[in-house]
């Protein structure tokens, strides 16, 4: 097996009654980046916001909101000279962190168009390039439900989920990868990571079919999370990177979320519940 650093973002996207987004991930990373698990962020944001906490940047990679959004990040792996705005000699670390963009679309009020939003923000900002979920599961009278995954790579690209079992990485998402020319990795490394989300999703979508619950289906996709096989627990102590944390979450449509993490590798770490409370807009309080 090919070691290849990979951020792996599984979700189910309205398979189960009731559960419209069971979502399964990793955060591969340096190990001298820290970050601080989920937590309510700071209470002026309205809609109220649950994530975990870039230190370095102060974004996140991943969270949901009162209003029954959730977004996702995984890096991309594209090279720096597809960006739009490369030109201008930025260097990574003054490019704007995409963890803020993820903050910025959990903070979002009203019913803004997610599309709108992302384009309006690359416009904006220069970005490293991103894969990007989306998730609106209908808590909010003004949202109706939907998945949209975002691509950026100097150019942005808009994909609708449909219903069903979907693995993001950094190549890409499900059937459609990217081309090993246009990353700044080499073609092994590309070709192992396509290979490895294929077969995630196959496993995964075949649990679908016999788990009974959300809940049998997320514990089968916690498993996935601890898998060294498919590269989705990944050690490299030699560079020092690797899984550093995993996230379990789950959004019902009687208003309430649930959010389990392994404040380490998950093939080591327990995944341990974050009691917290949300309050909306209107103050109707979501567990």
């Amino acid at each position: 097996m090919i070691l290849i650093d990979v951020c792996t973002l599984t979700f189910a996207w309205r398979l189960f009654t009731d559960v419209p987004l069971v979502v399964a991930a990793n955060r591969d990373e340096s190990y001298d980046r820290p970050s601080d698990p989920p937590s309510v962020m700071d209470d002026t944001h309205h809609p109220a916001v649950l994530a975990p906490q870039d230190r370095r940047a102060g974004g996140t990679w991943m969270g949901y909101n009162a209003a029954g959004r959730f977004v996702g990040l995984t890096n991309r792996w594209a090279s720096v000279s597809s960006h739009a705005n490369a030109d201008d000699d930025t260097t990574d670390d003054e490019r704007r962190s995409r963890g803020q963009l993820v903050v910025d679309l959990l903070t979002e009020r009203g019913p803004t168009n997610p599309k709108t939003a992302v384009e309006n923000a690359v416009d904006r900002y220069t970005y490293n390039g991103f894969n990007l979920l989306i998730a609106d599961v209908g808590w909010s009278d003004d949202r109706n439900p939907m998945a949209i995954m975002f691509e950026w790579d100097g150019t942005l690209q808009t994909t609708q989920i449909d219903p069903g079992v979907h693995v993001i990485v950094n190549v890409g998402m499900d059937d459609t990868h990217m081309n090993p020319e246009d990353t700044d990795r080499d073609a092994a490394a590309v070709t192992a990571q396509t290979e490895n989300a294929r077969r995630i999703r196959n496993q995964l979508s075949e649990h679908a079919h016999t788990a009974v619950t959300a809940g049998e289906w997320r514990s089968q996709a916690a498993d996935t999370l601890r898998d060294h096989e498919f590269g989705v627990c990944v050690h490299n102590e030699s560079q020092s990177f690797g899984t550093v944390s995993g996230s379990l979450i789950t959004l019902h449509t009687d208003q309430k979320g649930s959010y389990y993490y392994a404040d380490g590798p998950p093939c080591t770490t327990m995944f341990e519940h974050i009691e917290a409370t949300l309050q909306s807009e209107n103050d109707s309080p979501t567990v």
